[in-house]
């Protein structure tokens, strides 16, 4: 039961680091898919740390669909910092209807943040679709912030469609934490043409904005 499922996240999430073989036997008794996905994950990130060649192996290995992406993901972000190629052909190489754009979006969110500029043209040249939006969104939520007047000059050159929608959208969100105040807010809005990219931009700010600050947001 649930007891018993909490008991056995909490043994492969101390064990995972010592001993990974037996974490993963311990993650194959779980059964709420909670818990299972943060298991796998767990022990794909600890084999990781040891024996990156091993880890991604074992992942591979798994033949359930979920606890093969969960162990990915583990494995996934790590190798996208080191070898960002080898991780865009990994990720590329998963089939659409198991787990391809939460692997993308987890690839341009990591290369972001070592090479903003590289990530963004594998994410622009990506076919249009689920996995070209969800890596411009991981793009977009790990732009370097003291560079987001690119992120702004990247998102309105790509054309017109849900991929850019989306992309404005998200850096509506992502910039916000980096204005003081509502008016500094609006000066950076004003930095869009007006229309559909305005307010695509204005409506992620105010998404942004709300949880914290809703009298700003409103």
């Amino acid at each position: 039961g649930a007891a018993r499922d909490r008991a056995s996240l909490s043994l492969v999430e101390g064990l995972a680091a010592h001993d990974p073989a037996a974490a993963a036997r311990f993650a194959d008794q779980i059964h709420p898919a909670m818990y299972r996905e943060v298991a796998f994950s767990e022990v794909a990130d600890a084999m990781n740390t040891a024996d990156p060649q091993g880890a991604l192996k074992w992942a591979q290995s798994l033949t359930n669909t979920t606890d093969r992406y969960s162990a990915l993901s583990g494995v996934v972000p790590a190798m996208a910092r080191s070898d960002p190629q080898r991780a865009v052909a990994l990720v590329m190489a998963q089939p659409a209807d198991e787990g391809r754009d939460g692997m993308a979006r987890m690839v341009a969110s990591q290369w972001a943040s070592q090479d903003a500029n590289a990530a963004a043209q594998w994410a622009r040249d990506l076919p249009p679709g689920t996995t070209q939006q969800a890596a411009l969104q991981g793009l977009m939520q790990s732009w370097p912030a003291e560079d987001l007047d690119s992120a702004g000059k990247f998102v309105l050159s790509l054309p017109d469609g849900p991929a850019r929608n989306d992309a404005v959208k998200e850096l509506g969100i992502q910039w916000t934490p980096q204005v003081q105040d509502v008016s500094g807010l609006l000066q950076l809005a004003g930095q869009f043409p007006a229309g559909a990219d305005r307010d695509i931009f204005l409506a992620g700010a105010c998404r942004g904005l709300s949880s914290l600050q809703p009298e700003a947001s409103a």
